[in-house]
């Protein structure tokens, strides 16, 4: 299973460029307009990333959680 898996992200890596071979597609003009959409929607989605870390961490903080899972545990 492990000398599987060791093969699988250099198939694909290799399946997406002989694809984009034959479809007469421009891999690297592909590849940076999907690395802008992606670095524009890492900018978007920061903000309320870095909220619910802080949430989650105020809520460890002050005890809610420990008090909770005493709650909910058998």
């Amino acid at each position: 299973m492990n000398e599987l898996t060791d093969f699988i992200v250099p198939v694909v890596i290799l399946g997406v460029i002989t694809i984009g071979i034959l479809a007469h597609t421009d891999i690297f003009e592909a590849f940076t307009e999907g690395a802008a959409e992606g670095i524009k929607t890492t900018i978007d989605i920061l903000p309320a990333l870095i909220i619910l870390i802080t949430c989650i961490n105020m809520f460890k903080a002050s005890g809610c959680l420990d008090i909770l899972t005493n709650i909910v545990s058998p």
